[in-house]
């Protein structure tokens, strides 16, 4: 399993997420810029909570969220 997204606003790149299994658990790795954060979830369900809140906040400052 490994899921991205591409938050833009404007046509210009806001951040990138990428969601993927490792080490028994769920990776969220979320780049802004040249800074990537790294947030680790026990569950998938946790980092799926986690990506639905995050690219919601996005989408209510009017980025556009594509998966991909």
């Amino acid at each position: 399993m490994a899921t991205a997204w591409r938050i833009s606003r404007e046509g210009d790149l806001v951040a990138e997420l990428d969601v993927r299994e490792e080490g028994g658990g769920v990776l969220v790795a979320t780049t802004m810029g040249e800074a990537t954060k790294p947030y680790r979830f026990t569950s998938l369900e946790a980092a799926d909570t986690f990506v639905r809140d995050l690219t919601a906040s996005f989408a209510y400052l009017g980025c556009d969220v594509v998966a991909g």
